[in-house]
């Protein structure tokens, strides 16, 4: 019988708004995993993320049953301007790529 795979992400949307030069900002993401068996995950394409804030992990597992916490810290050196983007975050199960559109969340600078 196969396994309801159930996985959330909280917050949907992450925004910094203004963050003066020179301080930092920490925002936290909370993916949940509800199913009986453990997850990998891993964001879509992360390489303009990674350029602009320090991320805890980009890929990880995420046991049955269990939350994880992904932190995002935005210490910008001049003032900048960025759109709102959105990134995907993929669950990988035996070998089986499945893209959680729903579960797509938003960073707003």
């Amino acid at each position: 019988t196969p396994c309801k795979l159930d996985f959330t992400i909280f917050p949907k949307s992450i925004s910094f708004e203004k963050v003066p030069v020179d301080y930092s900002a920490v925002k936290v993401l909370k993916l949940t995993n509800s199913s009986p068996i453990n997850l990998r995950w891993e964001f879509s394409d992360p390489g303009w993320l990674q350029d602009i804030f320090n991320i805890s992990h980009v890929k990880g597992y995420i046991g049955l049953y269990s939350v994880s916490e992904v932190s995002f810290r935005y210490h910008p050196k001049e003032e900048e301007y960025f759109p709102k983007k959105h990134i995907l975050i993929c669950l990988i199960v035996s070998y089986l790529l499945l893209t959680l559109l729903n579960n797509a969340f938003f960073l707003i600078l």
